[in-house]
């Protein structure tokens, strides 16, 4: 492991000096080092005036100003604080079981404050049914999907939905709810959230959705303080929708993030904005997408469109880039928005980061130009734990290297890399300018995964800490209660500080 890691730094030195030269091959062939360790009011113009503001003075409500605990030390924007299921009972997914004792339905589907981790590795088929949680009794919830063995977890043949829970963590799982069948798909989202608050989703890996891949909507609540980070989001009917569809619950949505997210061959919504709150889109790269990037498309929303990577593929050259750009989408007396764009990096349009960014934004109907009211000069304030941000071209960099479910816990309580065949696929293929044909469903194929188990003593007191590593850390892997203790007096549990290994 170490060597790998002296390796790594000496990559990254590599990359550092070498940038403006090849960039995507330097990229590649990390990726496939690791794999092979691992798996056998005006006018905007421009770049020049981003900010990593650190006083905002007087700041709307989803902006924090404070030094509180994060939901983990890595999580950025506006779902940032999120607890999660911090404090409360520790649950362990023990099979590959749709439903049942030991079941990753049946953790999902308890009540209260809880954390899942997950003695075994592999695909979880959902049977076709949905794991439906609703009400206040299913928040406070983290799952924990880098605590599964070498392989991590997809879950496949059903969708999450989320109704009116509040309080969710969910990193590094895999979710590719459909297959093909007859060139026939019958499944929905991945990930459905409606009327939800405070949720962050980090490091999740997201395909084969049969409507979105993912859905934040206010329905007949509220949706605030949401971040999608770190995701490799691809190949679905549609991509991702992030607000309300109802002008009269337009109110309803404020606080919304997404960040450092790569999102391929998808045929648009990259995602959608509506709601009369703050959204951000920062440090994204997208690539080969069929129609329009972003839509903003209902309500009076206030977004950040910062320093993301833009990189044509064979399915976007197809049509003209005002065809293929962002778009304002204004369908009802209720919608208003005003854009703060710069720092966009979209080849040939926009290579200088102090060029004019509202050249990738155009009307939805028409693709033309779109009038100056719909941009501001000034950059909103950043939300939540505001996220560092990064030059266009050093946000693909960093991007390409770190995204989706891409690590996992080892028996010796080290992180390790491991991406799934389909997710390193689609890395190589951005890398390589490699596009694929979105909604082909003869490629929606779930890859097979490792299975594998923790041993018997892995976790004695099933506090959902390793035996060996609670006696490193002077703990007794005899007493359930001391996953809820704190030992270093850093705020985070015992337990989360053991989750938070792959954070460093």
């Amino acid at each position: 492991m170490k060597r790998i890691h002296v390796l790594m730094l000496f990559i990254a030195f590599i990359l550092f000096w070498n940038i403006a030269c090849s960039p995507d091959q330097e990229l590649f062939d990390l990726v496939q080092e690791e794999n092979q360790e691992e798996n056998g009011d005006g006018q905007n113009n421009g770049g020049g005036d981003v900010e990593n503001p650190t006083d905002e003075g007087s700041l709307p409500d989803n902006v924090s100003d404070t030094s509180e605990l994060k939901a983990f030390p890595s999580a950025y924007g506006a779902g940032a604080y999120a607890t999660g299921g911090r404090g409360g009972k520790v649950i362990k997914v023990t099979n590959l079981n749709g439903s049942g004792s030991g079941s990753f339905r049946e953790a999902m589907l308890e009540s209260g404050a809880r954390t899942i981790v997950f003695d075994v590795s592999g695909t979880i088929d959902l049977g076709g049914n949905d794991i439906y949680l609703s009400g206040a009794t299913k928040g406070n919830l983290t799952v924990a999907g880098q605590t599964a063995p070498r392989g991590g977890v997809t879950f496949t043949n059903g969708t999450i939905y989320f109704e009116a829970v509040d309080n969710v963590v969910i990193r590094y799982l895999r979710g590719r709810p459909a297959q093909a069948a007859s060139g026939e798909v019958s499944q929905g989202d991945a990930f459905i959230f409606w009327g939800c608050n405070d949720v962050i989703l980090d490091h999740v890996s997201v395909s084969f959705g049969g409507d979105q891949a993912i859905t934040f909507n206010s329905g007949t609540k509220t949706m605030n303080r949401i971040t999608i980070q770190k995701s490799l989001i691809s190949d679905s009917y549609t991509g991702i929708i992030m607000g309300a569809n109802n002008p009269d619950r337009y109110p309803d949505v404020d606080g919304v993030s997404f960040l450092n997210n790569l999102v391929v061959d998808m045929p648009h919504r990259t995602p959608n904005f509506s709601g009369d709150g703050y959204f951000e889109s920062v440090n994204n790269v997208i690539y080969n997408w069929m129609n329009r990037a972003i839509n903003v498309n209902g309500g009076y929303a206030k977004v950040n469109h910062i320093n993301n990577y833009y990189k044509r593929g064979r399915i976007t050259e197809r049509n003209t880039i005002e065809y293929n750009s962002n778009k304002i989408q204004i369908p009802n007396s209720s919608t208003n928005p005003s854009v703060y764009t710069a720092g966009n990096y979209y080849y040939p349009v926009l290579v200088d980061p102090n060029a004019d960014n509202t050249a990738i934004w155009t009307d939805f109907s028409s693709s033309a130009k779109l009038p100056n009211q719909y941009f501001v000069s000034n950059q909103y304030p950043l939300l939540g734990a505001k996220v560092q941000i990064q030059d266009a071209v050093d946000a693909y960099e960093s991007t390409m290297e770190n995204v989706g479910a891409n690590r996992f816990i080892s028996d010796s309580f080290e992180p390790q890399f491991y991406l799934d065949p389909y997710d390193s696929g689609k890395v190589n293929n951005v890398l390589n300018d490699v596009s694929t044909t979105p909604k082909d469903y003869s490629n929606w194929i779930v890859p097979n995964i490792p299975i594998n188990y923790r041993a018997d003593n892995f976790d004695s007191d099933g506090d959902g800490m390793p035996n060996q590593w609670e006696v490193t850390k002077n703990l007794d892997p005899n007493n359930p209660a001391d996953g809820n203790e704190d030992f270093n007096n850093d705020g985070y549990t015992n337990l989360e500080d053991y989750l938070n290994l792959v954070d460093f």
